[in-house]
């Protein structure tokens, strides 16, 4: 599906009865850019997702959120247009206050159905129940669970506008996740065969419900990159909530969809479990429970989880001492019983749920493996606690811990003044020492008479005080994002860091601490930058790429080329930080024509010579590369070789490397297009260049797109009669070689020689670039760029082999036999 051309545009406006003003409403949007542009801040990593639907990048704010709704919307059938960021409303409505208010709020989305048009706002799930309290007259759950927003239905229907408040609690995050896992096969197609997609079908109608991993058991010839794609064009199904399409043994397939929910309910073994009921009530507590094979695992309210076996578990529930209860039923627990339990340490829970097990396993007349004394007396314990506080299993909690003096030996004034004097003195900018602090703590404690806590008793008082908010108030916010806790999700939701391999990647630039020598001279160039490009599930290093020149989009360009030169693909995902060069339009333009979704990483959070080369490249690629990572459990390539067996090898996103690639990679100018003279070609980046072709009077005068090699000034290429044509430089003996960096030097200074001057502005042309460059031979910044181009242009070519352009065959002349006795004779010159 494409986006809509201005004549389906109009026929859409007729079919829903759209008002002539709000068409024009929409069409001003459809026509500007976004209002505004996205950012990272320290809680969510914005971006840039390449929308096939829209046919040019989308903007979002959160990964975890827009990007959810980006996901879905392309995939849904009724979404005909989205456009983010799409303008400014304002909104009227009481602050909490009582004060009334009216902000200036741009809406996520502007998004364009079959049947209607509306503003969307994107929130996470939990930050809507604080905005419910926070402003109660913007933010309101409806009935239906769902959320809305009074002030911005009001403000969009003066313009004939919907608004909906859209929250991530919609989406399952497995469903996103496998969205994202079969992208490839919906925006790429997968050419499948009838003999293929027969096998397939059959299978499904004799067994309905097979596993993935089944299937290819009882198929070894059929590729599972075939599955993904009749699940994506909907010949198959299953639920894609339900578990992650890499667990095969975990994805049930189903000719048809009604088939499907029968099954979720099914088939969820192993993490998935089947609850039993919504609720439980025993031993005076609430619990969950699931089945996991022939086990029952129950979670209680509060306290320690507890299992029992299948059998058990249903004769309890027979006698009657297990009862289901409805999800709106109150806890029986009290409190005092529930912060006992609260506070009860592991081992104490523990030794409750041995003695338990002991006490049933006694019951029933089992095995037992403590005396039956002991038995006994946890059994009158239990009942104990049980008339007590409702709950027997506080009389199996063990009560080790509470042994010893517990009585405070702190005076409440000493404990008063440590408290203030660690708030006023220790939690400042000017980060006193401990030290320091402890003894005005102590001077004051005198002057008041006040006995004061000993210095271990300080300092172990002071760790307990010591949060990340202090951290930031002493040492500022970069400091205390070290003792931040780093996760991503601690449940089966969340796959390790990237579902499969190329699904995301890290982008990343890094100054080697080494200094290279020229390999001419001898004599020291620089401190060299390397650029990793790194497979966030298999750890692998996809390219590596050191030169002498700061991080700029051409070290970005080279390692996408090293990239498709080995593994033949691009990730899907791509996460850089906030480096300028990333944020480039080529970059950007880049990553879109490619169809990679860019992630930018918060501020400040890096959490979110030809020999140099190979040494580097043989570590990567050979040493690293089999070394067994700590977070893996394997090596990367081990990793790797797995996810590509269980993603699938994706063929038809292989990328070739060729010249078609090469050009995809090369800049333009910051228009993009240059106008073609008759006599003179074009210019790019104050040069001239020409190709023959540029005589015809049919390209005389018209704007082309243009492209250049930043290593090598010499060509430029423009697209021309549909293909793009190698332009050659007027004054090419004089800038072949060098690169885009060094013929800006030579640019700044050529400027500031007519700034010194005052002379009027002269174009650098061939016969007086030759001279200028005559005196600027021995410009000491210019030699040593030269110098360092020299060294990279030996390393890019062994590095990339040679360039992959098909080389042109040369027509070879008929050959002429000569008769000697024709050629004239010429007398001698005396």
């Amino acid at each position: 599906m494409a986006r809509l051309t201005d004549e389906e545009f109009r026929v859409w406006c007729q079919r829903n009865n759209i008002e002539p003003q709000t068409a024009a409403y929409i069409q001003r949007i459809r026509e500007a850019s976004p209002e505004r542009k996205v950012h990272s801040r320290a809680s969510n990593v914005s971006g840039r997702y390449p929308s096939m639907k829209m046919g040019f990048s989308i903007q979002f704010e959160s990964q975890h959120v827009e990007l959810w709704g980006i996901y879905t919307m392309e995939r849904d059938e009724d979404v005909l247009e989205m456009y983010d960021q799409p303008t400014r409303i304002q909104l009227h409505y009481q602050a909490r206050s009582g004060r009334k208010t009216s902000p200036w709020h741009t809406p996520d989305f502007l998004v364009l159905r079959c049947a209607s048009a509306g503003f969307e706002e994107w929130k996470p799930a939990a930050s809507l129940d604080k905005l419910a309290v926070s402003q109660p007259h913007r933010y309101q759950r409806q009935a239906s669970g769902g959320w809305q927003c009074p002030p911005g239905e009001i403000a969009a229907s003066e313009v004939g506008l919907s608004y909906r408040v859209r929250s991530s609690a919609e989406y399952h995050p497995l469903y996103i996740q496998n969205l994202k896992f079969l992208q490839d096969f919906w925006v790429h197609p997968f050419q499948v065969e009838a003999e293929q997609e027969t096998q397939v079908l059959e299978s499904l109608q004799a067994y309905p419900g097979v596993s993935v991993q089944s299937l290819l058991d009882a198929h070894p010839g059929l590729p599972v990159d075939v599955v993904w794609t009749l699940l994506t064009k909907l010949r198959i199904f299953t639920d894609l909530s339900a578990a992650s399409l890499m667990s095969w043994n975990q994805v049930f397939l189903y000719r048809s969809p009604a088939e499907v929910p029968a099954a979720s309910r099914e088939h969820q073994g192993g993490k998935e479990a089947i609850p039993l009921a919504s609720r439980l009530l025993w031993d005076g507590r609430l619990w969950e429970a699931e089945v996991q094979d022939t086990t029952v695992v129950l979670r209680p309210e509060s306290g320690a989880v507890f299992t029992l076996t299948l059998e058990h578990f249903q004769r309890l529930v027979n006698v009657g001492e297990i009862k289901s209860e409805r999800l709106e039923t109150p806890s029986p627990l009290r409190d005092s019983t529930r912060d006992i339990l609260s506070h009860a340490g592991p081992k104490a829970l523990e030794a409750a749920n041995r003695r338990w097990g002991e006490i049933l396993a006694y019951t029933r007349g089992e095995a037992i493996t403590v005396t039956a004394r002991s038995i006994q007396n946890w059994m009158a314990a239990f009942r104990r606690a049980e008339a007590e506080s409702g709950c027997g299993y506080l009389g199996l909690l063990d009560q080790v811990a509470r042994r010893g003096n517990r009585t405070e030996r702190v005076s409440d004034a000493s404990k008063q003044l440590l408290e203030e004097f660690l708030t006023t003195h220790y939690a400042v900018p000017q980060a006193k020492r401990a030290s320091a602090v402890y003894r005005l703590y102590r001077e004051e404690c005198e002057q008041q008479g006040i006995t004061p806590i000993g210095e271990r008793t300080f300092y172990r008082e002071r760790a307990r005080f010591t949060s990340q908010e202090v951290t930031t108030l002493r040492r500022g916010k970069r400091a205390a994002y070290a003792s931040q806790p780093f996760f991503y999700s601690l449940d089966q939701t969340t796959p390790r860091h990237g579902g499969r391999p190329f699904a995301l990647a890290h982008l990343d630039h890094t100054e080697l601490d080494l200094v290279l020598v020229s390999s001419i001279t001898g004599k020291p160039l620089a401190r060299p930058w390397a650029t990793f490009m790194t497979d966030a599930y298999s750890r692998r290093v996809l390219a590596c790429y050191v030169t002498f020149d700061p991080p700029s989009y051409r070290s970005a360009m080279m390692a996408f080329r090293l990239c498709v030169r080995r593994y033949g693909r691009l990730p899907q995902e791509l996460v850089v930080d906030q480096g300028s060069e990333f944020g480039s339009v080529y970059f950007e333009s880049l990553l879109t024509r490619c169809l990679v979704t860019k992630l930018d990483r918060p501020p400040h959070q890096p959490r979110f010579g030809s020999v140099v080369e190979r040494l580097l490249s043989e570590y990567v690629h050979e040493v690293y590369d089999q070394m067994d990572h700590p977070a893996l459990g394997q090596s990367p390539r081990e990793a790797y070789a797995q996810g590509m067996e269980l993603a699938g090898s994706r063929s038809h996103r292989l990328i070739p490397y060729s010249e078609d690639f090469l050009m995809l990679t090369r800049p333009s100018t910051a228009t993009g297009t240059v106008n073609i003279h008759p006599s003179r070609g074009i210019t790019v980046n104050g040069l001239h260049y020409w190709h023959d072709s540029m005589r015809s009077a049919l390209v005389s005068g018209k704007s082309v797109p243009v492209r250049y090699e930043p290593f090598d000034m010499g060509f430029v290429y423009a697209y021309s009669g549909g293909q793009w044509l190698e332009c050659i430089a007027d004054a090419f003996a004089q800038v072949h070689g060098r690169s885009e960096r060094e013929w800006n030097l030579i640019l700044d200074e050529w400027r500031e020689q007519q700034r010194q001057h005052s002379q009027k502005r002269v174009t650098l042309n061939g016969p007086l670039l030759a001279q200028f460059l005559q005196k600027l031979q021995g410009d000491e910044a210019l030699l040593l760029q030269r110098q360092r181009d020299l060294e990279e242009q030996a390393q890019r070519e062994a590095i990339l082999l040679k360039t992959p352009k098909a080389e042109k065959t040369r027509e070879v002349p008929p050959l002429v036999e000569l008769d000697l006795t024709k050629i004239s004779r010429y007398e001698e010159y005396r």
